[in-house]
């Protein structure tokens, strides 16, 4: 019964928030770089055929790790790492993965169906080579990987009922093998055997919670969670059901993109900012990324010039 209630309070949400339109703040990013779109040293790939509709190739990876930016050019099958200064490196050849998130030690690639790889910052290498992943649900199960303190969490789309979530402790000896527990493993090892350096709790729903924040990172369980408990009724839910997880920030923060449109909630829900960026070019394709600072990075294909933008908005909230 408990859950079929939710159930429903999912769709009456879902059904009101569909009608709402909200003014947005119009922003502009600041320019930081432009590549053309080729295969050679300081290029990126857009490839299109007909048939492809709104969902061509490009760039589909943008994470910011230790003064540099890491993107997957999965066109042209590469890793590159563009320092601050500008300086332009290829790091991996022969990798095409769609889904790419990082920790200060490790970069994580995850591709269909369920393939991954992991690359060690330090050691400037491989530590696995192309390995399935050991729980596998659909096509979209990897895409929902983040990273929250030392745990690879995937939380796949739960529909109306209670969260689940797969994880994955990152030890200190990590390997480079990833070994997801399922969700029941998953909840008993926070519970009773996690012995890392961050705080998780789990409440009694089931949602978890890192150093205070919600983990929940696609937009139907973010706003379901806060529609069961604080029911808000501020503008971020019109769009918060179809975003896309960006990050935390430092204070906790949680930033989500839906095309243009940017929400930034704090870790209780509330609205920080929620604005539009009025000169992003791709929107459908573009990457974004979050600094702990909350300087929002965004990589994006402009078809006008025939070349990527890399651009950057300062906190201002």
């Amino acid at each position: 019964m408990k859950q079929i209630k939710k159930a429903c309070v999912g769709f009456i949400l879902f059904m009101i928030l569909a009608h709402m339109v909200f003014a947005l703040d119009p922003v502009k990013f600041e320019e930081i770089s432009r590549f053309p779109n080729g295969s050679g040293e300081g290029e990126f790939r857009f490839h299109e055929f007909e048939g492809m509709g709104s969902n061509p190739s490009s760039p589909v990876g943008l994470v910011y790790v230790d003064e540099g930016f890491y993107i997957t050019d999965n066109v042209n099958q590469r890793v590159v790492w563009i320092k601050d200064d500008g300086a332009w490196h290829v790091i991996l050849t022969g990798i095409d993965r769609e889904k790419l998130i990082a920790t200060p030690e490790y970069l994580f690639f995850f591709g269909y169906p369920g393939r991954y790889q992991v690359y060690e910052l330090k050691a400037g290498h491989l530590l696995s080579d192309d390995t399935f992943l050991n729980r596998f649900e659909d096509a979209s199960f990897y895409n929902r990987a983040i990273i929250a303190g030392d745990m690879l969490v995937i939380q796949p789309y739960g529909g109306g009922s209670e969260p689940r979530y797969f994880g994955f402790h990152i030890t200190e000896d990590f390997d480079g093998t990833i070994s997801m527990m399922n969700p029941e493993e998953t909840i008993r090892f926070l519970k009773e055997d996690y012995e890392g350096t961050e705080e998780f709790t789990v409440d009694e729903d089931g949602y978890i919670f890192w150093n205070r924040r919600l983990v929940a990172p696609y937009g139907y369980s973010y706003a379901r969670y806060h529609w069961n408990t604080t029911r808000p009724t501020t503008e971020w839910q019109a769009t918060i059901l179809f975003s896309q997880f960006i990050g935390w920030d430092q204070n906790g923060n949680t930033y989500w993109n839906d095309h243009r449109r940017i929400s930034v909630l704090s870790p209780g829900g509330e609205s920080v900012a929620f604005f539009e960026a009025t000169n992003l070019a791709e929107s459908a394709r573009s990457q974004f990324t979050v600094t702990p600072e909350g300087t929002l990075y965004v990589l994006s294909y402009n078809r006008d010039h025939d070349e990527f933008e890399l651009m950057k908005l300062e906190r201002f909230w």
